[in-house]
């Protein structure tokens, strides 16, 4: 998997960023790939790109984070970022200028465990929502967080990105469920723009402590850290449910 973040700003000084831009900026993404893969991006129900855009607090320069998850495609994403030169990119006819670019890759499980810190043993984890996120749930859109909402989101998403490794032992899911909670939160009920709807949602930070054996606590770990590349939620591969993760010495 790979982790590509650019920090734009825009050409145009009236011009700001919203998060909602992320739509227009995967459908510019699509453009630099071939037509087959774009196609198979487009129809594949979780897909092999998760990508989320976070507006600066002036709105004028955002970071825009792009996850591929499927190292198969990673050759041909990689070209097609080289060939386009991604000053190219244009967001409702403005071309943007792009003001750093960073990359992060992990080939292993050791590297993915590493995300969140150094300490493996650690129980408490803080989340940070850094794009609207929001779960579907009996036909309705969930926008409040749950332990049950994460846990079955990132192991469907594990799933997919791994299938011949997927973590589907009911039991284990289930006692991941019992030994965690969230025992802090800040969040805000915010909306997701796209096609004309307003999708309801929720950004801001929770932490969660888990008190699990030492199999299961690196299984929340390994899910949590790859939910940082692959988003979790709805819509993640549109420009939802982007968060980063790291260990907590203590609740927010």
């Amino acid at each position: 998997m790979k982790q590509y973040r650019y920090i734009f700003s825009a050409c145009d000084n009236g011009v700001r960023f919203g998060c909602g831009d992320a739509y227009a900026l995967y459908g510019a993404f699509l453009e630099l790939v071939s037509a087959p893969l774009a196609e198979r991006l487009h129809s594949q129900e979780h897909g092999g790109i998760a990508q989320y855009l976070v507006p600066f607090s002036n709105g004028k320069c955002a970071s825009w984070y792009v996850s591929v998850l499927d190292n198969d495609i990673l050759p041909e994403v990689e070209t097609g970022f080289a060939k386009a030169e991604i000053s190219s990119l244009r967001l409702h006819s403005l071309q943007l200028k792009p003001e750093k670019h960073l990359c992060f890759e992990t080939n292993c499980l050791a590297d993915l465990l590493k995300i969140p810190g150094d300490d493996f043993d650690c129980p408490r984890f803080h989340l940070r929502f850094l794009s609207p996120t929001a779960f579907r749930s009996g036909g309705e859109y969930v926008f409040m967080p749950s332990v049950k909402h994460l846990l079955g989101s990132l192991s469907m998403k594990w799933g997919a990105a791994f299938p011949f490794s997927p973590v589907n032992d009911s039991d284990a899911l289930e006692a991941l469920e019992r030994g965690t909670r969230i025992t802090g939160y800040n969040l805000q009920s915010v909306y997701f723009p796209l096609k004309g709807r307003m999708i309801p949602a929720f950004t801001g930070s929770i932490t969660l402590n888990a008190k699990l054996a030492a199999p299961l606590l690196q299984l929340l770990r390994g899910l949590l850290s790859f939910g940082s590349f692959s988003g979790v939620g709805i819509k993640t591969t549109l420009g939802m449910g982007g968060y980063h993760v790291k260990e907590s010495l203590r609740d927010i």
